[in-house]
C-alpha cells in the first residue's frame, strides 16, 4: 500500500502554475502574440513578449510551488535544492552533456533520413554571420566553420550554466515539487504524467508559434500535441537525473543545456529548405527526438534507480516489502519480518495486523527482540527478511515519511541534559516542524505535569521526570502511531498512574499505541491485545482469551462438603473437560460457564449438594506470559 496522493496540494500547485502561466500568455496574445508584441529596447529584438516568456510564464511554475508551500504551510523539508554533489559525478555529467549528445544524434538521425535539407558548406551559418555583420557593421573575425564549431561548443560548456537562471523556473515546480506528490502513483507513472502536464502547460504559447511555427498540418493542435510528446521523454530523463542526484539541480543543467544546444541543427540546414519542425531536426521534432526517446524508454525499462540511491533508504540491506495487502483499518502490517545481527537472529517470521486506535502490548523476556521490532517498525533499523507497512508508508521506501508520521519513546529518553525541558522541547518541534511550538510544548509539559519545571535543566530532573519528558518528545508532533518502550519503567506509583491514565486518553483520541512493558498488570489494564515474543511470536490475542486458549475457563464450587458422586456426576456432562477435588471445593474446567453454570448448580443441588458459593478462577497474565515463554512451543494465534 502506498502513501496516498496529496491531491490537496497538487491541485493548489496545479492551479497557480497553469493560472499564473495561462494568465501571462493572455497578456502577449492581447499584445500582438509572439510575432507582433512590440519591442521593449530599441534594436535589440528584445520584445514585450520575450520579457514575458522568459520571467513571467516560465517562473510560473516556480512561483507557484512558492506559493503552494507557504499557503499549506508545507515547509520547506525536501525541496529538492540541495545540491547534493558527493558521489554523484556521474549524474551532474550526464546532465551536462547527454542533452547535447542526444540532441545531435537526432539531428544527425533527421539529415540522414532528409539529405536535401542537409548543406555541408554551411550556407545557413554563413547567412547568419552576414547577418550579425550588416546590424554591428563590422566585421565577424571567424570563418564559417569556426564559427560553427564556436556555437555548438558553447552549447555544451556554457550554455547549461547561463540557461539554468531559466530552467530552474519550470524546474523547480514540474521536477522538484509536482514529480514527487505523484510518486504514489508509481515511478514510471509519475514521471510520465510529470511531462505530460508539462506539456499540456505549454499549450498557449504553442498556439501562438512557440518552438513549431504557425505554418504546419494541424496547427495548433498537431504542435500541442508534438510539444507533449517530447515533454514526457524529456521529462522522464530529467525526473531520472533528479532522483538520482537527490536534487532538482541536474534537472536544471539538463533543461538549461538542451536550450542551448537545441538550435545548433539550424546551422546545417540547406538555405531555401523549409523542414516540418514536427518532425525535426531540433529535438522537439518526433525524428529529431528519437533519441531522447530511446533514454526514456530505457529509463522506463530499468525501473527506480538503485535503492542506494534513494533517500528514503534506511541501509541497503532492506528487502523488499510485503506480499499481501493489509486491511483497510490496519495502521500496522507485518509479515515475515525479521532481523539479524551477524549470526544472532533477534526477530524471525514475524506477522502482525494492527488495527488503529488500539493499545497493542509487546511481552518477552530481556533479548526477545521487542525493542529491535519497535526499532524496525519505527524505521530506524532495517530488517533483513520481510518488510511492513505503516500508517500507509512501506518500511525502506518511504522511510522518511514514516518517521514523521510516528513517536518513539526508547529504552534511554536521550535528552540534552544542559538545557531546560522547555528549550528539549522547542528544539525537537523544530525538527519535526511543528507549527505552534509554543502551544504544543506548554501542552504537554502541563499534561505531563512539569510545567512548573519547565526552566529547570533537563539533568536536574529525576529519572521518572525524564521520562515523562522523552514522551512529551514524542508526542509534540501529534503522530498517529506511538512506540512506547517500557514508558513507566523508573517511574514511582503515582507517575507510573499518571503515565498509564495518558495513555488510556491518548487511546480515546484514536492513537495507536505499541507498548512494551515488563509489568504484567499494567499489560493486562491497558492493552487490546498482547503478543507474547521470544524472538517469534508465540502468541497473540487479547489477554482474556490467551488465559481461556491455555487454561479454558474454570468454575470454582465451594461446598460444604464433598462427595464423591458429585465429580463423577459433573464428569459426564460432554462440555466439562476436567474435574478436581480439593478439601470441599470442585474445581470445575468447562466451555461457556456463563451458560452452563445455571445447569451445574441444578444437577448438585438435586444430588443434596449444600452450595456455598461459586466463582471463576481467573489465571493472572504473568501465569500466562510465563507458561508460554518457559514452553516456547506454542502456536502463534489469529493475526488481527
Amino acid at each position: 500500500m502506498n502513501k496516498a496522493l496529496d491531491t490537496k496540494r497538487i491541485n493548489v500547485f496545479l492551479a497557480f502554475a497553469f493560472g499564473i502561466s495561462w494568465s501571462v500568455a493572455l497578456i502577449i496574445f492581447l499584445n500582438g502574440g509572439l510575432a507582433n508584441s512590440p519591442e521593449m529596447i530599441a534594436g535589440t529584438g528584445i520584445s514585450l513578449a520575450v520579457i514575458l516568456l522568459a520571467t513571467g510564464y516560465m517562473w510560473a511554475p516556480a512561483l507557484a510551488t512558492i506559493l503552494t508551500r507557504l499557503i499549506t504551510k508545507e515547509g520547506w523539508k525536501d525541496s529538492g535544492l540541495p545540491l547534493n554533489f558527493k558521489g554523484r559525478g556521474w549524474t551532474w555529467a550526464m546532465a551536462w552533456f547527454l542533452p547535447g549528445i542526444l540532441t545531435l544524434l537526432g539531428a544527425g538521425i533527421y539529415f540522414a533520413l532528409f539529405p536535401e535539407h542537409f548543406d555541408a558548406t554551411l550556407g545557413t551559418a554563413k547567412a547568419l554571420i552576414q547577418n550579425a555583420e550588416s546590424q554591428s557593421g563590422e566585421s565577424v573575425p571567424l570563418s564559417t566553420g569556426a564559427f560553427t564549431v564556436l556555437q555548438i561548443l558553447q552549447g555544451f560548456l556554457l550554455a547549461p550554466l547561463i540557461n539554468s537562471i531559466f530552467a530552474f523556473g519550470e524546474e523547480f515546480g514540474w521536477r522538484a515539487y509536482l514529480q514527487p506528490k505523484l510518486m504514489p502513483l508509481g515511478y514510471r507513472k509519475a514521471l510520465l504524467l510529470t511531462g505530460a502536464i508539462w506539456g499540456l502547460w505549454h499549450a498557449p504559447i504553442i498556439a501562438m508559434g512557440h518552438n513549431y511555427g504557425l505554418d504546419y498540418p494541424g496547427f495548433p493542435w498537431a504542435g500541442i500535441l508534438a510539444m507533449t510528446w517530447f515533454s514526457m521523454t524529456a521529462g522522464v530523463v530529467f525526473g531520472w537525473l533528479t532522483i538520482r542526484g537527490r536534487s532538482v539541480w541536474p534537472a536544471v543543467i539538463a533543461h538549461a543545456a538542451i536550450n542551448g544546444i537545441a538550435g545548433a541543427a539550424v546551422l546545417f540546414l540547406a538555405p531555401g529548405s523549409s523542414p516540418n519542425l514536427l518532425i525535426g531536426p531540433l529535438p522537439l521534432g518526433l525524428i529529431g527526438g528519437l533519441p531522447w526517446l530511446v533514454l526514456a524508454a530505457w529509463i522506463l525499462w530499468k525501473g527506480e534507480p538503485a535503492q542506494e540511491e534513494s533517500e528514503t533508504q534506511v541501509s541497503r540491506e532492506t528487502p523488499k516489502g510485503p506480499s499481501s495487502m493489509p486491511s483497510a483499518k490496519s495502521v500496522i502490517f507485518a509479515e515475515n519480518l525479521g532481523k539479524s545481527f551477524g549470526d544472532v537472529q533477534a526477530v524471525k517470521d514475524l506477522n502482525l495486523d494492527i488495527s488503529a486506535g488500539k493499545v497493542f502490548g509487546f511481552l518477552g523476556p530481556n533479548g526477545a527482540g521487542k525493542t529491535t521490532t519497535i526499532r524496525m517498525l519505527a524505521a530506524l533499523i532495517s530488517p533483513t527478511e520481510g518488510g511492513a507497512i505503516v500508517n500507509g508508508f512501506r518500511l525502506g521506501e518511504d522511510d522518511h515519511q514514516l518517521r514523521k508520521s510516528v513517536g518513539i519513546l526508547t529504552e534511554a529518553p536521550g535528552l540534552y541534559t544542559q538545557i531546560s525541558a522547555q528549550q528539549n522541547l522547542e528544539f525537537y518541534s523544530t525538527m519535526y516542524e511543528v507549527e505552534d511550538i509554543a502551544g504544543q510544548v506548554e501542552r504537554y509539559l502541563r499534561m505531563l505535569d512539569l510545567w512548573e519545571r519547565r526552566k529547570d535543566q533537563a539533568g536536574t530532573f529525576s529519572k521518572g521526570m525524564r521520562q515523562k519528558l522523552a514522551i512529551a518528545r514524542a508526542l509534540l508532533h501529534e503522530p498517529k502511531v506511538l512506540f512506547l518502550d517500557e514508558p513507566t519503567s523508573g517511574l514511582d506509583p503515582s507517575a507510573s498512574k499518571l503515565v498509564r491514565e495518558f495513555i488510556e486518553e491518548l487511546r480515546g483520541q484514536g492513537r495507536t499505541i505499541i507498548l512494551t512493558t515488563h509489568n504484567l498488570d499494567e499489560a493486562d489494564r491497558l492493552c487490546d491485545r498482547i503478543a507474547v515474543f521470544n524472538s517469534q511470536l508465540l502468541a497473540l490475542d487479547t489477554p482474556e482469551n490467551l488465559r481461556r486458549r491455555l487454561y479454558g475457563r474454570e468454575v470454582i464450587f465451594e461446598l460444604s462438603s464433598l462427595k464423591a458422586s458429585f465429580a463423577k456426576a459433573l464428569r459426564q456432562k460432554s462440555y466439562v473437560h476436567s474435574v478436581e477435588e480439593a478439601d470441599s471445593n470442585l474445581s470445575v474446567t468447562l466451555d461457556d460457564p456463563d451458560m452452563r453454570n445455571p445447569e451445574l448448580i441444578r444437577e448438585l443441588l438435586d444430588m443434596g449438594a449444600e452450595i456455598r458459593f461459586v466463582h471463576e478462577n481467573e489465571q493472572s497474565l504473568e501465569t500466562v506470559y510465563l507458561d508460554l515463554v518457559s514452553n516456547d512451543s506454542n502456536e502463534p494465534g489469529e493475526n488481527s
